[in-house]
């Protein structure tokens, strides 16, 4: 599998007025809603030649589109320019490379669903990422995905079904500081009510399940003890599981990884 490599971003801000007082940055205001305050961020992602995928200091997620495919984007150091240091899709935005000065046409936030699909989508096709905002890049090898979109197959302490599919308790050190991720399943699992333990397993054979192809969730349950020909008054037998070789052997595919609130 080819490498996605980390490449360097120079962020640079065309900021009107000039000078700028940390007590202003403080009470700052966007001028709409969706705009983006380019001075937070703090991750940029390349999905394609025309779109790029920001993270905020603040948590903040948002989706820039460029006008046209952009030359030397996910190749050479990009600049970001903005009256106010505010993107909201405006005439006056653009990125620049070293080789060319390309509109934004589109600034959208994100909620973590749709940012993890959009990074998810980029590594689906071993685009180059920005994986920091830094004038000098770091070395990185191999492929690891972002904990925007991938949980750790080792950092699992519980987990509990919900309507829209499993919600995973992880350790927020090993996870960029996110304690809780929604796994979306491809298809029905009704065996997760009857199953005691969950284990991921990645299908490329990584670390982590980001929702690629082959990504599951192995399920089991655990019997009662028999002691000589009996069971201990106190072991009820459990319900068998329904569908024990579809989901203790093949697994559930999962579709998709995403942080959740630590409040979930």
């Amino acid at each position: 599998m080819s490498s996605v490599r980390p490449l360097s971003l120079l962020l640079a801000l065309s900021l009107l007025p000039l000078a700028a007082s940390a007590q202003d940055n403080d009470i700052r205001q966007p001028p709409a809603p969706h705009c983006m305050d380019a001075r937070k961020v703090d991750d940029v992602q390349v999905i394609d030649t025309a779109t790029l995928a920001l993270r905020l200091t603040d948590g903040g997620r948002y989706r820039m589109s460029l006008q046209e495919d952009c030359p030397g984007v996910g190749t050479e150091p990009v600049n970001l320019l903005a009256r106010g240091g505010w993107f909201c899709g405006n005439p006056d935005e653009a990125i620049r490379t070293a080789t060319a000065s390309c509109a934004v046409t589109a600034v959208e936030p994100q909620d973590s669903r749709q940012y993890a699909e959009l990074l998810r989508s980029r590594a689906s096709t071993l685009v180059n990422s920005l994986p920091s905002v830094a004038v000098t890049g770091t070395t990185h090898r191999g492929f690891a995905g972002s904990p925007d979109y991938c949980v750790g197959i080792r950092d699992l302490r519980s987990w509990r079904e919900d309507p829209q599919g499993v919600v995973v308790e992880v350790s927020p050190r090993r996870s960029g500081g996110h304690r809780y991720y929604r796994l979306e399943l491809g298809s029905s699992c009704g065996d997760l009510s009857n199953a005691d333990t969950l284990t991921l397993l990645s299908g490329v054979g990584l670390a982590q399940v980001c929702g690629h192809p082959g990504d599951r969730l192995r399920l089991s349950r655990a019997q009662p003890t028999p002691v000589g020909d009996f069971i201990e008054p106190d072991a009820i037998p459990r319900p068998q599981m329904q569908s024990k070789i579809a989901s203790t052997f093949f697994g559930c595919p999962i579709a998709r990884v995403y942080p959740l609130p630590a409040s979930s």
